[in-house]
């Protein structure tokens, strides 16, 4: 009988290099044509089945030795905007672009699954579909990706894993229910009216309106929302005004609100609206609200759980690695593939020995140890072999 964590081990310096190759060469979101072609080229050295979709996407599929159940394990590929301060020997050569959230370790890491399970798939009963999946930065990717040709319409259990660098390297979090944060992005437009710095009686101030109104937006979550509930209002981008004396007619906000629960979420819709389109009153100016990019919680399946868990204790040793996770308030669009089939999202430890150089993602410090790749290839493959066997 092979050992799954053996394998991977055996294809550590495999997914090293492919990591590094990635890592090198970073695309952003539905612009992965070079990553894609790669994931490709090292799919059709191993012989299996695949294609690309969406342009940038890839999907392949092993169908094993006997007929059975059919799973699907799944790696995000894009990358993001942020400059790579990281001072590793393969940092970026695309400037200005990063793999700063780790998915180019997903990437190698689902690679090295594949690898091992091509190798005992004449053992195995059932089918394996593996989905490479664009633009999970703009929270529509996985949505996109449903849509085409019906790929996960027989998959019975869809598996997600992604990397964290402030946690130990092969430490492995699970967590039952709600795992991730719904969220949504919101833009503001302020309209006012413009005019000379020394008489602003005679404008209406579209950045002084905006300011208030970005202000009271931060209230939402202390004053309109049940303490027990769990919600994030952030505005990210402001701009506005041209030069130092001229009132400005015209300013505009980008945030995102993240919650759990529809009740909450319509809550603080409303409430974005409402201080948006009031405070603009005050101050004798107009403001729209746009919603967009809505990604739905990521809520794990129990009985999912119950097949990750014996895989994650089986390729760590034990208990000792496979704690239980929090609930995080970001969001990540795998929440779509779990409306089709039961799904379960886990995360590896990747932190580096020193404590003190372990970055948050989306930093332009962010390294990870590259041991985790071994962890994340073989939860990946044992819980396959796991599923299709119970």
């Amino acid at each position: 009988m092979w050992n799954i964590r053996k394998l991977s081990e055996d294809n550590y310096a495999y997914m090293v290099k492919l990591r590094r190759e990635f890592h090198m060469n970073p695309e952003l979101s539905f612009k992965e044509f070079e990553t894609s072609k790669r994931i490709i080229e090292e799919l059709e050295k191993m012989g299996v089945e695949c294609k690309k979709v969406l342009d940038t996407g890839v999907v392949a599929v092993i169908r094993c030795g006997r007929p059975g159940k059919v799973v699907a394990l799944r790696a995000d590929i894009d990358a993001l905007e942020i400059k790579e301060l990281s001072g590793v020997e393969y940092e970026s050569k695309n400037e200005g672009i990063m793999h700063a959230c780790g998915h180019d370790m997903h990437t190698a890491s689902l690679l090295g699954a594949i690898r091992i399970i091509n190798e005992i798939k004449d053992e195995l009963s059932g089918t394996v579909k593996f989905i490479f999946q664009p633009g999970e930065e703009t929270v529509t990717g996985a949505f996109k990706m449903m849509a085409v040709d019906n790929f996960m319409d027989d998959v019975k259990a869809i598996l997600g894993v992604h990397n964290f660098a402030i946690y130990d390297s092969g430490s492995i979090y699970l967590k039952d229910g709600g795992v991730m944060f719904a969220g949504e992005g919101f833009k503001i437009k302020v309209n006012g009216e413009g005019g000379h710095g020394s008489t602003p009686h005679l404008a209406k101030d579209a950045m002084l309106a905006a300011s208030n109104i970005l202000i009271a937006l931060q209230k939402i979550v202390s004053t309109e929302i049940d303490a027990q509930e769990s919600a994030v209002v952030t505005v990210g981008k402001f701009s506005s005004g041209t030069r130092a004396n001229i009132i400005a007619d015209y300013a505009e906000m980008a945030g995102t609100y993240r919650c759990y629960t529809k009740k909450v979420e319509n809550k603080i819709k409303e409430a974005i609206v409402r201080i948006a389109e009031n405070t603009a009153s005050v101050y004798g100016v107009t403001a729209e609200v746009e919603f967009s990019m809505y990604v739905p919680a990521v809520m794990n399946n129990a009985e999912v759980g119950k097949i990750i868990k014996g895989s994650a204790q089986k390729i760590v040793a034990g208990d000792e690695k496979v704690l239980e996770a929090k609930s995080l308030t970001s969001s990540d669009d795998f929440a779509y593939f779990t409306h089709k089939a039961p799904g379960y999202y886990a995360f590896v430890g990747s932190g580096i020995a020193d404590e003190s150089k372990r970055y948050s993602l989306h930093s332009s410090y962010f390294v990870i140890d590259e041991k985790a790749l071994e962890t994340t290839a073989a939860l990946y493959a044992q819980f396959a072999v796991d599923f299709l066997n119970s």
